[in-house]
């Protein structure tokens, strides 16, 4: 589609390569929830938005083989106000199935309880919001029938719908031979217990509400087996029997702003538009990229806002199945606008073949915020909690929030924002088959662009200028790792042109963590990396104080952070620091970028380090993303415009065009000097081991050139 937006995020390029969460944890608590199985009830976080900001916490724990709802009461501060178990136990095994909360915070719990073999009943009750039993109402027979509960439905009215089957004639234990009657019912009882009406289906039909019953407009439509739809109004007159479109099952059900139904398949990326009698108003198949034989994508979350624009996300498996190049599970947000025109699409992917799903999402303030788990070292490790911040109207990712907990299982299952951006988030946390509720508050998300990446590829270009006139050039590259005394280092690179010299090597290792950048420099000399240096800490406020010195200390401290716009129109920190040494020129750091005098910040003595150096140009995976003037590459051109070689490759000699040499310095890749050559053009290179060379050419009229030739056998 023309306005069609498509955003794919890998971790080894924007996402979590070159940039990062930047957000303040405000508070993170575990809460202690028994012997709780990962595949259990997940928890639900809201925000209470007073006079003062709580965030409560619900679902179902597991406690002795029986479940409870729990609900949780944090401050803005993580400090627990208030507990509440709420669910009455009895001496038999007992599940909560369902649970619906009414206007005034009453709780309505539909659970099984288990009575002997092949035999359990249904209870239903009503709790006060303070976790007190209003009332309590049973579904069960004396003889061999066993009731079993599915769906607690709250209508609008506050009438009560629950969803069960019955059965009988069990063969006795140890039999395999199976006569089983099963019937699907409906009861309908009223706020205050009283049963309205019950409604049986016909014995064994299949099960006309298998995967869902919804409440809408005075109605319940049955969602069933085999597209089955059955629509009936609340007081128990059939309106519609028949079969639905293809949806691919239905796996969550809502309504729309123009009374309509939205649904989403069980293991397919497709959402369709349905009428109340199940005829199909529109419908998109994202499509796949599994073999036939092969299920995976799935759709998890779907929300909608103000405008009836629908959003969706879930695990959606990238291309290239099989192969090494394969990114696994990817978390695929979509937006639809209320016709079904795919609006956007945003898929993120972290590290490669890492799973990544997403599970909740929320719509706040022109941003769409992805709640899930993503693996954090590859396919078979552990997974971290992860937010994706989204903007609403592009789909572009502004924001990426992960938290590492070692080797734990993490899932979001939950996301609350409130209206100062402030982000809640719930889920399980721990190893299985032990969880508990990790429940978190967050500041805004924002991103944060490391300035040395655990990947991807970093250059800096700086001029340094030196007092008697001459400039050069310094270009420093980010390398491969280095373990360094059991801690992993990436290698700073660099290149030395201009002038009558050229050097290339090793520059040091660098690490970050926490926003800390620490250095080991190169002693080329004595040949080893001298001690770690903490050389940048972007955690800085204003009023901070940073030491920049070496033998004795230098502070020099934060007095502005401001934002600057950079060449592919991300904004960034800046922080500008007061005079150090009495120099004349501020010190600035660019998050991610580092310092404007170089990668080496102007207070460092070493090569990088000069009081005269510039940073010109800043690349990251080779796109230009902050510039101050001319780049390497364009003095290059300039040069080049002058000079030319041939032919290149070359097996014999070099001819050099466009000016009259004097002299001809030849180095290889290594900056060594190999060759020097006077008042010629014609350069011999049959003595030259195959590679690429540097000319270094001095002019009658005193210039210097550069050049680069590449020698073959």
């Amino acid at each position: 589609m023309k306005n069609l937006k498509i955003y794919t995020l890998l971790a080894f390029m924007a996402v979590a390569g070159m940039a990062k969460a930047q957000s303040d944890l405000l508070w993170s608590e575990d809460y202690q929830v028994g012997n709780i199985n990962y595949i259990s009830s997940t928890p639900v976080v809201r925000g209470i938005e007073d006079v003062k900001d709580y965030v409560e916490v619900t679902g179902v724990t597991l406690n002795n083989g029986e479940t409870q709802l729990e609900m949780v009461t944090y401050d803005i501060y993580g400090t627990i106000v208030s507990t509440k178990s709420i669910g009455t136990h009895s001496s038999y095994e007992k599940a909560i199935v369902d649970y619906q909360m009414d206007g005034s915070e009453n709780v309505y719990i539909l659970c099984n309880e288990r009575l002997e073999f092949y035999k359990s009943r249904v209870v239903l009750q009503k709790f006060t919001s303070d976790g007190d039993l209003v009332w309590e109402e049973t579904i069960q027979n004396e003889t061999d029938t066993s009731f079993m509960a599915q769906h607690l439905v709250l209508s609008s009215d506050g009438r009560l719908v629950l969803a069960s089957y019955r059965e009988y004639d069990y063969p006795a234990p140890g039999d395999d031979y199976i006569v089983t009657v099963t019937i699907p019912q409906l009861y309908c009882y009223d706020a205050d217990g009283n049963l309205l009406w019950q409604r049986d289906f016909d014995a064994n039909d299949a099960n006309p509400f298998l995967y869902d019953v919804f409440a809408m407009d005075g109605t319940l439509l049955l969602f069933g087996a085999n597209r089955h739809l059955t629509k009936l109004d609340l007081d128990n007159n059939l309106i519609f029997e028949g079969t639905a479109c293809d949806t691919r099952g239905f796996s969550n059900v809502q309504s729309t702003l123009d009374h309509h139904l939205l649904v989403t398949a069980t293991m397919a990326y497709k959402v369709s538009k349905i009428d109340s009698e199940g005829n199909l108003v529109w419908a998109h198949d994202y499509g796949t990229n599994l073999p036939s034989n092969v299920s995976g994508d799935e759709i998890r979350a779907m929300v909608q806002d103000e405008e009836g624009n629908i959003y969706v996300t879930g695990r959606h498996f990238g291309s290239n199945y099989g192969m090494p190049n394969h990114t696994n599970n990817d978390i695929l947000t979509l937006k639809y606008s209320p016709d079904g025109q795919l609006l956007w699409e945003n898929r993120y992917a972290f590290g490669g073949n890492n799973a990544d799903i997403g599970n909740a999402l929320f719509v706040r303030n022109g941003h769409v915020y992805v709640g899930g788990q993503s693996q954090r070292l590859g396919a078979g490790h552990g997974y971290d909690y992860i937010v994706l911040k989204l903007d609403a109207a592009t789909g572009e990712m502004t924001g990426c929030y992960r938290h590492d907990r070692d080797d734990r299982d993490d899932a979001i299952s939950s996301v609350y924002v409130f209206d100062d951006g402030r982000v809640a988030v719930t889920g399980r946390s721990g190893v299985q088959p032990e969880y508990v509720w990790t429940t978190q508050l967050f500041e805004d998300i924002t991103m944060y662009y490391p300035l040395i990446p655990k990947t991807g590829e970093k250059q800096w270009d700086t001029r340094r200028d030196f007092i008697w006139g001459e400039s050069d050039y310094l270009i420093c590259w980010l390398g491969g790792d280095i373990e360094l005394d059991g801690v992993m280092y990436r290698k700073m690179n660099y290149t030395l042109e201009g002038g009558d010299h050229y050097s290339t090597g090793l520059e040091g290792a660098f690490r970050e963590e926490d926003k800390k950048v620490y250095v080991r420099w190169w002693d080329s000399g004595l040949l080893h990396f001298n001690e770690e240096k903490l050389y940048y800490d972007f955690n800085l406020q204003v009023g901070d104080s940073f030491d920049v010195g070496y033998d004795e200390p230098c502070f020099i401290q934060v007095v502005a952070i401001e934002e600057v716009e950079m060449e592919d129109g991300t904004l960034r920190k800046k922080f500008v620091f007061n005079n150090g040494w009495g120099m004349d020129e501020n010190e600035t750091w660019i998050e991610g970028v580092g310092s404007l005098a170089g990668v080496a910040h102007r207070f460092d003595p070493g090569l990088t380090g000069s009081f005269f150096s510039y940073l010109q140009c800043y690349f990251e995976d080779d796109n230009l993303v902050w510039t101050g003037g001319e780049c390497w590459d364009d003095v290059e051109e300039t040069a080049a415009e002058q000079v030319s070689v041939y032919p290149n490759p070359a097996k014999e000699n070099v001819l050099i065009k466009g000016i009259e040499p004097t002299e001809v310095q030849v180095y290889n890749a290594l900056g060594q000097l190999v060759k020097t050559i006077k008042g010629t053009n014609e350069i011999p290179v049959t003595d030259l081991p195959q590679g690429v060379y540097l000319l270094r050419i001095a002019d009658t009229e005193g210039r210097s050139h550069t050049a680069r030739v590449a020698v073959k056998e």
